[in-house]
């Protein structure tokens, strides 16, 4: 009696095929997500570097006491901001997770206040990488920097409230509140600090007089 040859596959088989293969992409999914991550963070870092390296560069362009005014109009024209970072028609900045950047004077001309600011909005993702990305970008200047902080509203208090645990550059630290000296646990209470906002923003102060 001839055999017949079976040429097909069973049904197990073919199932733990199809197992493997929802495996393997779940896998290269995972992997593609912490790469695509990786890659953000790194160009936020370069794209953040950037503009406190501009800032700091031109902070003393605008007279000894300058009025308040929006920065970012001026870097644009003068080709300091990345064409990814520009919003059509607007001074203001995004980064490469869409939150919104603020190039300013400071604007206390009344009492004496001589810095320039770049105020970071936090938007919904108030992501801890995000936040360490940002601060330890700010570390690196601890050198330049007068001041780097956070403020925020709540839905208990709509006026603009001012952390206590401002980290200070070189110039002005008192050996305790140091730039340089930012742990990753005082990271991390910074990012705290905005978990109940309804609004907030990180800022990095530079001093004209430095």
């Amino acid at each position: 009696m001839r055999k017949i040859c079976e040429l097909g596959r069973s049904m197990v088989e073919m199932l733990g095929v199809l197992a493997i293969i929802g495996v393997l992409s779940v896998g290269g999914i995972t992997g593609y997500s912490k790469a695509m991550m990786k890659y953000k963070l790194n160009k936020h870092a370069q794209q953040l570097s950037q503009l406190l390296n501009t800032l700091y560069r031109y902070k003393n362009s605008w007279g000894e006491n300058p009025p308040p005014m929006e920065l970012g109009g001026y870097f644009i024209t003068m080709g300091e901001i990345p064409e990814e970072m520009i919003i059509d028609g607007s001074n203001v900045l995004q980064d490469s997770f869409d939150n919104r950047i603020h190039m300013q004077t400071n604007g206390c001309s009344n009492n004496g206040c001589t810095d320039v600011i770049l105020r970071y909005t936090v938007g919904e993702n108030n992501d801890i990488e995000l936040c360490q990305n940002i601060f330890t970008v700010a570390k690196s200047f601890h050198q330049n920097l007068y001041v780097a902080g956070a403020y925020k509203t709540t839905q208990d208090n709509s006026i603009e409230q001012y952390d206590n645990d401002r980290f200070y550059g070189d110039k002005y630290c008192d050996g305790k509140n140091c730039l340089r000296n930012l742990t990753l646990d005082d990271i991390y209470n910074k990012c705290q600090y905005l978990a109940d906002r309804v609004s907030g923003s990180y800022y990095f102060l530079f001093n004209l007089n430095d």
